[in-house]
């Protein structure tokens, strides 16, 4: 079974930025929550331990969304098992 990665990115977002969960939506931009360069990597390393996964700096212009981020997830998870 397919983890919820929705839940989990939106839980590391809002432990990320210290915000409520429930602000975000999967068309959440990370531009309007305030999230900078250094916060996006620190997501990405949280991700990384989470799934373990392993991402890439350039994998970082897909972090625009909630949801484009849980896309990226998926898309991975996808590839791990094929």
């Amino acid at each position: 079974m397919e983890p919820n990665y929705f839940d989990l990115v939106v839980n590391e977002v809002a432990a990320t930025m210290e915000i409520p969960a429930g602000s975000l939506s999967p068309s959440t931009t990370f531009a309007e929550i305030g999230m900078d360069s250094l916060q996006a990597l620190q997501l990405l390393v949280a991700l990384e331990q989470l799934t373990h996964m392993k991402f890439e700096e350039p994998d970082l212009k897909h972090f625009i969304t909630v949801q484009s981020t849980v896309d990226l997830l998926i898309e991975r998870s996808k590839g791990a098992t094929a």
